[in-house]
């Protein structure tokens, strides 16, 4: 069955506005959250663009997460999402950016945190 021009200019339209939470989501309240669930080479690449074609005022911090079959140096490490957003948020401060991103879990404990 073929679309009907009517059909396919909608579709053009609807995937014009569709956004998808955790991909490249800007939060901003008292300080810019950028979440992203990023956690391939070509997700990472993607977001890697967009964060430089965004540039920030002060510095950027990341919260990023791993699971736990990763080499991670403990002097990066938080106990949760939770703690590592209020610590990454006191560092920021006002002009700061703060990234979330790494996988689906990190972004979800992230936006349940009411960042």
């Amino acid at each position: 069955m073929r679309f009907s021009d009517t059909a396919s200019l909608a579709m053009q339209q609807g995937l014009q506005v569709v956004s998808l939470a955790g991909r490249f989501q800007t939060i901003s309240n008292d300080v810019t959250w950028i979440l992203d669930v990023a956690h391939n080479p070509d997700g990472v690449a993607r977001f890697a663009e967009l964060l430089a074609a965004t540039p920030v005022a002060w510095r950027t911090l990341a919260v990023i997460g791993m699971m736990q079959d990763k080499d991670i140096p403990a002097a990066v490490v938080c106990p949760d999402v939770s703690t590592a957003c209020e610590a990454a948020k006191a560092a920021a401060g006002n002009e700061g950016r703060i990234l979330v991103c790494g996988s689906f879990y990190t972004v979800a404990a992230a936006l349940s945190h009411s960042i």
